[in-house]
Order: C-alpha cells, then structure tokens, then sequence
C-alpha cells in the first residue's frame, strides 16, 4: 500500500460490528495512523471476544461494549465505522448520528426482506438528514468508487482512448453459497451501480429501459442511464454467486473490458490487478483506498471520502427502482 499512517493527531476510531467486515475496517484503520479505541458487538460476551481476536491477530487493544450509547458516551470517538448487517443500520445509525463524530457506514445503508421499498428508503433519507451536520465527514463504503482512476490510467498506459461513456458493463463474482436471487442484488449490486455511477457521474435510470432477471445464481440487469453532463449510457450489470471454478469480476466502457482480482504483491501486500488483453497493471486495494480516503477526510487533509452517505442514498434509491422490475427466471 503506499503512505500507510496518514491520520494526524491519531484519530480515536471505533467499529461498531468487528467480527466481519468490521475487523477489516479495524485492521485498515490501524494502519493508516488511527487508534481503533472501542468495538461495540451484539453481546457482552461476542464483544470480548471480537476485542481478543482483534488483539490476538492485530495487535490492537480497543475496549468492548455490547452498547452503541454507552461507547459513545464513555470514548467520545472521532470517527464511527457501523459494519452491523444492514438491517440494523437504521436503528444503530440514529445515535451515533446525535454524536459529534464522523461516521463510515457499510452498503448497503438499510435493508430488511421484511420492509416494503418505499419503508427502506425512507429510513435512508432519515439517516442521511439526521448525519448531515456542518463539519461532519459522512460516508458509506462503496469502495469500487476508486475504480475509474485505475482503469483510466490502464487504458493511457495502452494509448486508448475511451471517450465519454456510451456504453457500461460490469460482471461480479462472488463465492458466498448463501447469496441467491434477490440476497445476489442486495449484496453485489451496489458495487455495479457505484462503479457505473463513478463513470456516468450524476444521472437518472430511464424506467421504460430498465430489465432485471434474477436466476438462482446470477442476476442480470439492462436499463439505460440519462446523464446529467448530457448523453445516455446503455448499461449492463450482473453479479452472481460461483460456488466452484474462477470467479469472473469484469468491467469497462465503450466495449473496453479489463478484468480485475486482487491478491497478495511479492511483499505479502494485497493489491488490486487489472488485465487488459496481455497487460496487467497494479493498484492499490480498493477498500484500502476507501479507508484511506475516510481518514484524509475525517482529519482535514481531504475534502470529502470517496462515496458520500447521500451518494449511497442514491445508489440504493436506484437498486430499489431496478429490484422492483425483477423477475425470477
């Protein structure tokens, strides 16, 4: 990774859910100068033991609680990362929203099988309206947003000129077993949307063109996009779950597809690696970037994080208007 330790001042950070994606959140903190100070779990006893694993495995000491006010109350944090399974986000994000701290929150920003679309969405403008606040970093953690720079810097490197985007398409993979039907779209298709979204900028989905087929194992969605700096994009997406074999994880415009995974450098660091014909080129991960643009913005060094919590209000706005034409097939 490069310039690892970029907080000033030691940002004082806690990560409400850290026995998931939460330890990565903690892991990448840590590394980029922040001082991981609490991790709040669902319980007493899972709080404890997420705090051993992380100290066992990280070397970090942050204190445990199984209460979001009591950890606010007591640490006064400077930066909240909220990586709960989504249906919780609503309820767990109010409070931290009350405190004065900048907040990082995962994708997508709420979500509950249970709740009609228009409930769902609700309760995301509610949590935007109610963290917006002046001097206050929001984020969600859409971290694919940092796609376009490598992929354009590729393309230059092959002396190609891709012009503006005339044409969308993104393919991903993923190995969990559990991810059918409509859980693939919930999971996967914020990555799609946010990817399209970094390229096409501000824009609206053009409802009459808009297709969603859900199969067991691999949705595939079809819509065009009005652009807000003029011109339509005709986009494609599919995100699907593989359970054996090589995943595919792809993307492009104007039919200029790279592939891309992530793996370990010859240093034992994990980098993201994007393929273009013959030629593949390194980047920094993804998610690395996006933690490392939380902290520059959370300690002044930069002006906003790579995906704003308003801009993750639109892309569910959008994965919500695309899920309501889906059809099983």
């Amino acid at each position: 990774m490069s310039e690892p330790g970029v907080a000033r001042g030691a940002l004082r950070a806690a990560v409400i859910g850290a026995s998931g994606i939460g330890k990565h959140h903690a892991k990448w903190l840590a590394a980029l100068g922040a001082e991981v100070v609490a991790i709040v779990g669902s319980t007493a006893a899972s709080a404890v033991a997420t705090a051993n694993n992380l100290h066992e495995q990280l070397g970090l000491s942050p204190t445990p609680y199984d209460s979001i006010e009591s950890m606010l109350r007591r640490e006064d944090p400077d930066l909240v990362h909220l990586c709960t399974p989504p249906e919780l986000h609503y309820e767990q994000l109010l409070p931290v929203a009350a405190h004065r701290c900048h907040l990082l929150c995962e994708k997508p920003l709420t979500w509950d099988e249970t709740k009609p679309a228009a409930q769902l969405i609700a309760e995301a403008r509610e949590m935007v309206a109610q963290s917006e606040r002046p001097g206050r970093i929001t984020a969600v953690n859409l971290q694919y947003t940092a796609v376009p720079a490598a992929y354009y810097a590729l393309c230059d490197e092959r002396g190609l000129d891709v012009a503006s985007p005339r044409s969308f398409f993104m393919h991903m993979d993923s190995r969990r077993e559990r991810n059918v039907y409509d859980v693939i779209w919930r999971e996967l298709s914020p990555h799609t949307l946010s990817v399209m979204m970094a390229f096409c900028g501000p824009g609206t989905l053009v409802h009459d063109s808009l297709e969603l087929l859900l199969g067991e194992r691999q949705c595939r969605a079809r819509f065009s996009y009005e652009r807000q700096a003029g011109g339509t994009c005709d986009c494609e997406l599919i995100v699907g779950t593989v359970l054996e074999g090589p995943l595919t994880r792809r993307f492009g415009l104007n039919e200029v597809l790279v592939d891309y995974e992530g793996r370990n450098d010859a240093s034992g660091v994990f980098r993201t690696y994007l393929r273009l014909d013959d030629y593949e080129a390194e980047s920094d991960d993804f998610m690395y970037l996006s933690m490392r643009q939380m902290v520059l913005a959370a300690s002044g060094q930069a002006d906003r994080p790579l995906a704003t919590l308003a801009e993750g209000l639109r892309n569910e706005e959008m994965q919500l208007e695309i899920l309501a034409q889906g059809r099983r097939v």
